[in-house]
């Protein structure tokens, strides 16, 4: 499995666990046995546990860059992607802002509806500048 694949089966995993109302379930991926090589494992593992400790606060830098839109307005697929990119760009800091926000406008276009990469790419870019 590739880091977009992995990626891309996180932000599925994000998405029903926030459906289900079971985010704290993050931690128990049921591709785990699909993650054969250490890196996206470990990207994984790190990726939900980061996520977790951190919701609150991730939470809080989408709606605060989400102009005049309240989280529960926010759709879940693009929520899930949001979460994701987010998290990335505050904690996996390893991996490049460029490569984040691409990967998240890409699910976006495969999952959401089209207006949705717009609205993720401004929120993001804001975070992204925040965090340079």
């Amino acid at each position: 499995m590739t880091r977009t694949e992995n990626r891309e089966a996180l932000m599925k995993w994000f998405y029903e666990c926030d459906i289900k109302d079971e985010l704290d379930q993050l931690v128990h991926f049921p591709f785990a046995p699909k993650l054969l090589r250490k890196p996206e494992k470990r990207y994984a593992e790190e990726l939900s546990a980061s996520f977790l400790e951190h919701q609150e606060i991730i939470d809080k830098s989408i709606e605060e860059n989400a102009r005049d839109w309240r989280m529960e307005r926010i759709g879940k697929v693009e929520l899930a992607i949001l979460r994701l990119a987010v998290t990335e760009l505050l904690y996996l800091r390893e991996i490049p802002i460029p490569v984040i926000v691409t990967q998240a406008l890409e699910l976006s276009k495969k999952y959401a509806s089209e207006e949705s990469s717009s609205f993720i790419n401004g929120i993001l870019g804001a975070i992204a500048d925040a965090r340079e």
